[in-house]
């Protein structure tokens, strides 16, 4: 019993990992690696943002049981199913999703034939729906398949980046500077959503698992489920670290390159031409692991939330496909776009003060919640309208 326990806790850690690591997660690290001698706190800013929130996100969904219904309803019924449904969008077809399509061509484009993004999103999306089909599977193919995969890849970039010839990029940012804009990146990811809605699904498909192997208590589940999310932020940080190092080491010449092809570039660089099936291996399994994870939360969502189950989940994961399709032909600039402006000055703060709220409220019995989501939705409003204006 403990050899499955412990077998399914490592698997589940690998999933949590390639679920949190799209396709964008290999080029903000890289960002954050080009702040030269400020490389320390340009790294703790990002992983701030990409890794701790994140984690405190997956502690607190935890302590709700997995049920994200509570952890926003507490805020009010109505207010709460708003900034599910906002959240919904943000991770879903409208910034998240089309982000890791375009992030993923425009990695690849160099090695693509021109004018191929409809025909490479058609084969992404449809890839992506054979491994969301069946969701109970979704862990075991993450956990076994994809993230070895990628951490493989991953592992050959990285170590033969800090053996090759290298100098180190130099920036006029000070480290405060250096800190503050890396946290930002760091907030890019959308980790912190990705772990609140991951941490739901991840748990349910984690007790129906261990339910047919052995009769385990719920606290337990709670720890292993815990225990998982230490591994797979464990890892971020490890691969956040070693892809940050190369922006270090390798990507000045590159630093006034397009943010979505930096990775390939360096990754070019850093491996020859004869390298280049291991570039589009690490982007493709980023890209597949965390479309898989979303699209089946937001596909979930849509059939038992929107269609109160009047709708299958296939129909409703084709649905959420196609509307992602649609999105990314708007293109990687715009989606990007999009994801500085409402979901960094509105979404991500509102969600940030109900999760700190949350977990004060489970840890140290603090009840109140509507007035700090309140004053904080009010002024990143205030911001973003005055933003708009300037």
């Amino acid at each position: 019993m403990k050899q499955v326990l412990r077998s399914t806790t490592v698997t589940t850690g690998l999933a949590i990992f390639s679920m949190l690591f799209g396709a964008g997660n290999l080029m903000f690290p890289l960002q954050a690696g080009l702040s030269g001698g400020h490389f320390i706190p340009s790294m703790l800013g990002f992983l701030l943002g990409s890794v701790l929130l994140p984690l405190v996100g997956l502690i607190t969904i935890i302590l709700f049981d997995g049920d994200y219904r509570s952890f926003f309803y507490r805020i009010g019924r109505i207010p709460g199913a708003a900034i599910i449904f906002l959240c919904m969008l943000i991770i879903g077809p409208v910034i998240a999703m089309p982000r890791i399509v375009t992030v993923s061509y425009a990695m690849l484009g160099p090695l693509l034939p021109e004018h191929s993004f409809m025909l490479f999103a058609c084969i992404f999306l449809f890839i992506t729906f054979i491994g969301a089909f069946k969701e109970n599977r979704i862990l075991d193919l993450l956990g076994y398949v994809v993230t070895p995969i990628l951490l493989l890849t991953l592992a050959i970039t990285v170590i033969k980046g800090l053996i090759f010839p290298w100098q180190v990029v130099e920036t006029s940012m000070g480290p405060l500077l250096a800190f503050m804009i890396n946290a930002r990146y760091g907030l890019s990811t959308l980790d912190l959503l990705g772990t609140i809605f991951f941490g739901a699904i991840v748990l349910s498909i984690f007790k129906q698992n261990i339910k047919r192997v052995t009769y385990v208590r719920a606290h337990v589940l709670g720890h292993m489920a815990l225990y998982a999310g230490f591994i797979g932020c464990a890892l971020l940080t490890l691969v956040y670290l070693g892809i940050g190092s190369l922006g270090l080491l390798h990507g000045g010449e590159f630093e006034q390159a397009q943010a979505g092809i930096l990775f390939s570039d360096v990754a070019m660089v850093v491996l020859g031409n004869s390298g280049a099936i291991i570039v589009i291996i690490a982007v493709l399994m980023a890209g597949f692991s965390t479309a898989i994870a979303l699209s089946a939360v937001v596909a979930e969502y849509l059939q038992r939330e929107i269609c109160h189950n009047r709708l299958a989940y296939i129909p409703a994961l084709i649905i959420v496909l196609l509307a992602t399709f649609i999105c990314s032909l708007f293109g990687f600039d715009w989606i990007l776009n999009a994801s500085r402006t409402v979901v960094e000055v509105i979404g991500l703060p509102i969600v940030i003060t109900i999760t700190f709220a949350n977990l004060a409220y489970k840890l140290f019995g603090f009840k109140p919640i509507k007035v700090p989501v309140a004053i904080v939705a009010v002024c990143t409003t205030c911001i973003f309208v005055w933003q708009l204006l300037a």
